[in-house]
């Protein structure tokens, strides 16, 4: 998978600007891409947006809290943006083939800044999954790959695409959008570390 975002790489250095925080949140800082001048008009994939915020000592962000994920979106909708890429990312690749992480489209889903698995799709009140879609049905639907393209394995927050408010969505990683970065305690260890190659036994369940 190197040869997807290798050559991207140059390409960030026009957009290495370190130090820049627009919002600090219980000792986090989050940069919003739209909300700077140099990259408001920047869309990536989500893994080339991952490489973005690895850069600069940051990941894409990961909403573990209902308050967190609240001031993200006020934020979203202040922007006036319709979608922004998450650290959000299905567990559907080698090493993911652990007990507690099946079905994968239910108990799957974790963040890759810290690691920590998102709560069962299943349930709805700890997480923020839309409750409608392309196909007028409850996300995850995985729609892409149903109608015979790309497994929507990333998460996005869509402003109201689809009637629905502003709420979490899978889609396929290789869609271009904004994106939200969050410092991490993990990104200086592991600051070239692709998904597949993360430590799938430091995943944990959801810290309610």
């Amino acid at each position: 998978m190197l040869f997807f975002f290798r050559p991207f790489i140059s390409v960030l250095k026009i957009y290495q600007f370190p130090g820049v925080v627009h919002l600090t949140h219980e000792g986090h800082g989050y940069l919003f891409s739209w909300e700077d001048p140099r990259t408001s008009e920047l869309e990536l994939s989500w893994m080339e947006a991952r490489e973005f915020c690895q850069t600069h000592c940051m990941d894409l962000v990961g909403l573990e809290t209902q308050e967190e994920n609240i001031l993200v979106k006020e934020r979203l909708a202040k922007g006036n943006q319709s979608y922004a890429w998450t650290g959000g990312r299905k567990c559907n690749f080698e090493g993911c083939d652990r007990p507690d992480l099946k079905p994968v489209s239910v108990y799957g889903w974790f963040w890759v800044g810290s690691h920590k698995k998102l709560p069962p799709t299943t349930n709805r009140l700890d997480a923020d999954w839309s409750n409608t879609g392309g196909l007028g049905v409850p996300q995850p639907d995985d729609r892409e790959h149903r109608g015979g393209g790309p497994s929507e394995d990333c998460l996005a927050i869509l402003n109201n695409l689809h009637s629905d408010g502003i709420h979490w969505h899978d889609i396929a990683c290789n869609h271009r959008k904004p994106f939200i970065c969050e410092d991490s305690d993990i990104v200086p260890h592991d600051a070239r570390s692709e998904v597949p190659q993360l430590p799938v036994d430091m995943l944990f369940v959801w810290a309610t």
